[in-house]
Order: C-alpha cells, then sequence, then structure tokens
C-alpha cells in the first residue's frame, strides 16, 4: 500500500507585489483586519483556508503525476494573490518537475472564489504563499489496510476513487496547516514523530499516541489527533463497522 505525507516547509521570505494596479491596496495577512475566505471558513482565521486549499489540493492532483515524482521533484510551492474582488490571480508554481508544476497550476485556477480580505472598511489584495513537499514511498502498510473490506476514511474523501490515499494525505495536511501556530523552529533540521491513534466503530478518535524526540511536535499531534472526532467514516469487516489503528510519519523542517 501506498502511503503519502507531508512535509510543510517554512521561509522567512516575504511575497512582495509584483506588477499589482496602483489603485489596488495591496497588504500581508498579518496585517489586514479580516483575512481572505474560503467558502466556509468566514469568520474564522486563515489556518481554516489554508486547510481547505490543501485539500481540494489533494483531492484533485492527478494520481499518476503524485506517484511518477521522485523525492528531489516532489515539492512545490504555490503562490497567487487573493485580490480585492475574492478572485484568485496571478497563480506561480515553483517545482523541479514541469508535471507537478503543470498540475499545480491546473489545480490552482480552480479554486472557487473567495470571500476578500478586508481593511478599513474595503476589500484588499493579500497574498497567499503554500509550500509543500509531497512523498511517497513503499514501506510495510502502516493502515492494515489488508485486514479490512473498507478501511476507515476522512468523511472528505468518501467519494474520490483512490480514497485511502486521500485520506492519508487529508489527515497529514489537517496538521500540517496548524503547524503554523505552533512557533517551532529548526533551523534547518529535520525532526519526526509517529502519531497513531484508533478509529472506532463510529468513526470517533479513541486514542492516541506519539513517539518521537521533539517534545514540542509530539504534544501539537497529540492535541491535533484528539480533535478529528466527526471527521471519519468507519473502517468495515464483513458488512459491519469495526474500529481500526492508524499509524502516520510526520516529518517537519523550517529554515531558521
Amino acid at each position: 500500500m501506498r502511503y503519502v505525507f507531508l512535509l510543510i516547509l517554512l521561509s522567512n521570505g516575504i511575497l512582495q507585489a509584483q506588477d499589482i494596479e496602483p489603485s489596488s491596496v495591496f497588504m500581508q495577512l498579518n496585517e489586514v483586519e479580516h483575512s481572505p475566505a474560503y467558502p466556509g471558513c468566514e469568520g474564522m482565521d486563515f489556518n481554516c483556508s489554508i486547510e481547505k486549499i490543501t485539500s481540494y489540493f489533494i483531492q484533485h492532483i492527478d494520481s499518476t503525476t503524485l506517484n511518477s515524482l521522485t523525492p528531489e521533484e516532489a515539492v512545490v510551492i504555490l503562490k497567487f494573490i487573493i485580490d480585492s474582488e475574492g478572485k484568485v490571480r496571478r497563480p506561480t508554481a515553483k517545482s523541479k518537475s514541469e508535471k507537478l508544476k503543470a498540475e499545480s497550476l491546473r489545480i490552482i485556477a480552480e479554486l472557487p472564489n473567495f470571500i476578500p480580505a478586508v481593511h478599513d472598511g474595503k476589500g484588499v489584495n493579500v497574498p497567499v504563499d503554500i509550500p509543500l513537499k509531497l512523498e511517497s514511498r513503499d514501506p510495510a502498510p502502516l493502515s492494515h489496510a489488508e485486514l479490512y473490506d473498507i478501511p476507515a476514511r476522512f468523511k472528505a474523501c468518501a467519494e474520490i476513487n483512490s480514497a485511502q490515499n486521500c485520506t492519508q494525505l487529508a489527515i497529514m495536511n489537517s496538521f500540517s496547516n496548524r503547524y503554523y501556530n505552533l512557533g517551532i523552529r529548526t533551523k534547518g533540521e529535520t525532526i519526526k514523530s509517529i502519531v497513531t491513534f484508533q478509529i472506532d466503530e463510529n468513526g470517533k478518535i479513541t486514542e492516541v499516541t506519539t513517539e518521537g524526540s521533539n517534545n514540542v511536535l509530539n504534544k501539537a499531534l497529540y492535541n491535533w489527533g484528539r480533535k478529528l472526532d466527526d471527521f471519519f467514516i468507519p473502517a468495515v469487516k464483513d458488512g459491519k463497522n469495526v474500529s481500526m489503528t492508524y499509524t502516520f510519519p510526520v516529518t517537519l523542517s523550517t529554515t531558521n
């Protein structure tokens, strides 16, 4: 079974405005009174929108492209502007893989309109910068999918043909999108942890354990895992809902 996990890379750089119309107001996310919002994230901080964007990305990326990537190619930096009307403008995708760049641009172009950012009562332009690294490998199965007729899956992935891959990506993206608030700084080093959680026959999380050398990351993973209730459809065996254990490796790195 293939599994995919996501490594968020944070950069110190600030995306600067380029070729923005002189009459437009351009501001950074941390400067506006109200962040732009993906549909359904109205009134929430931008982490909700990041989660929606990345979930959309993993649900729509072509599996053939994803599975063809080498580790060096599996990095993409998504950049675009959400303008004062909530429209996605000037998307770019940087990657060593031309296939991943093209696929990323296709996905960005299909994003829905946002509720625009607001400052001083007016809509403003805001840049969005989402660096992602996707890795696919073939280790021993982590979710023991062969033990179930239908493994537990993320509700948002229920109608996706590759529901298991979608679920694994969605889970890791769900955590990675909250990484921005943790304040972890590794100065270029990589930190790792393994999170394991039990999904019962009702799709509820009943137990979460973590294993790794970074206590801050372990605690963050534990707290995040405990909040995943109502996100899953339970596993099925012989026509009955059954409990299932999921285990995921998490690798994080920052440039500072």
